[in-house]
């Protein structure tokens, strides 16, 4: 069993699944098929299912509206498992794995089920994702490879009533595969009509149709770092009852995760990256904070020349940050609220007054611009 995790908690609990397969050893030049033969090994998924197994076993995650009860981890890859020891991504073991997991999420209504799912993935109808022996079967070579969408039907009759699939893979269709004819993949459970009453069940793919998703070598994909990043707060929204918590919620995650890629995409000029839900927005909550959740913040001035000439700064009744003068705009993160934004001069910089603007720094990210 690759159960990495497992508590004991009474009522409602969050069960994970998380899937990173880099290792697939029937894929590459040696391969008979073109569509087997085009694919490789990664580094980045076994990387990113730890980081979020981590995450999840973690003090950040203690405040869970169903606490942590369990995580099933399957990855195959390099990184550090620590005393972790997961199960092989195989179809055959992630089947095994989710039945238990299944089962485990059948145990109460108030559970939540995480199922992630991060390596290579195909489209056509539906996101269709590849354990690490696809490829194994020379003559039917799509055979293991498994359909998330149908899944995700079949899972509705669980009695867990909130259900979050996370989906890092492309979704390209290959020439080779559009030439292939019949079903490709298959699901994991079999769907049915049952279980869709009062079920929150939020699908989030990392990017959209017939599109890459993305990662540095060695690190966990972009999609990964901006789920943890909105998992830790910055998919966070104050609660409507005045409480002064903040939620989050299984339907603000496409969106803060999107803003957080479109932030990284402009700030090193990368490849836009956009995730996608494919099964509507959820409301389930996920966390509750007690406190205002952290928002990545971008300072700059108009025209970009003067960052180089003022210090800029932050600050509130409760805190203040300071950046001396350089040719950058100013990435920082604070607590959501209300704060004045400003640039002071240097001595020598020749302009004659600092700036200050007042801004509300709100998730999932905020921006503030000097203008002289």
């Amino acid at each position: 069993m690759a159960v990495v995790v497992e508590r004991d908690v009474e009522g409602p609990a969050t069960h994970a699944l998380i899937i990173g397969v880099g290792d697939y050893p029937h894929v590459g030049a040696g391969a008979a098929e073109p569509l087997v033969r085009a694919l490789g090994s990664l580094s980045s998924p076994p990387i990113s299912a730890v980081a979020l197994a981590r995450f999840l076993a973690g003090e950040e995650f203690a405040d869970a509206r169903a606490p942590l009860g369990s995580i099933e981890l399957l990855a195959c890859g390099p990184a550090d498992y620590g005393d972790w020891r997961p199960g092989v991504p195989t179809r055959a073991e992630i089947q095994k794995a989710f039945l238990r997991w299944f089962k485990r999420g059948d145990s109460d209504p108030g559970n939540v089920l995480l199922f992630f799912f991060c390596g290579h993935g195909l489209q056509r109808a539906g996101p269709v994702v590849l354990p690490s022996d696809f490829g194994s079967d020379e003559l039917n070579p799509l055979a293991r490879a498994i359909d998330l969408l149908q899944t995700r039907l079949g899972t509705a009759r669980c009695k867990a009533r909130t259900q979050l699939w996370l989906v890092d893979a492309c979704r390209e269709a290959p020439a080779h595969l559009l030439a292939m004819v019949g079903t490709i993949g298959t699901a994991l459970a079999m769907p049915t009509a049952q279980g869709q009453q009062e079920l929150d069940s939020t699908m989030i793919a990392s990017t959209t149709d017939f599109r890459l998703a993305s990662g540095l070598a060695g690190q966990p994909s972009r999609f990964t770092a901006a789920l943890l990043a909105a998992l830790r707060g910055v998919a966070a929204e104050p609660d409507e009852n005045g409480s002064g918590k903040w939620s989050i919620r299984t339907g603000r995650l496409q969106y803060a995760i999107n803003a957080l890629l479109r932030e990284e995409s402009e700030e090193n000029r990368w490849p836009e990256q956009q995730c996608e839900s494919l099964s509507g927005t959820g409301n389930g909550i996920l966390r509750s904070l007690a406190a205002p959740p952290p928002v990545p913040v971008r300072v700059s001035c108009d025209p970009a020349v003067n960052l180089a000439r003022v210090a800029l700064y932050i600050r509130n009744e409760l805190t203040e940050q300071r950046r001396p003068p350089k040719p950058t705009p100013w990435q920082i993160s604070v607590p959501a609220g209300i704060y004045r934004v400003g640039a002071e001069p240097e001595p020598a910089a020749g302009m004659v007054s600092a700036r200050e603007t007042l801004s509300f720094c709100a998730p999932p990210c905020a921006r503030t611009v000097i203008r002289w």
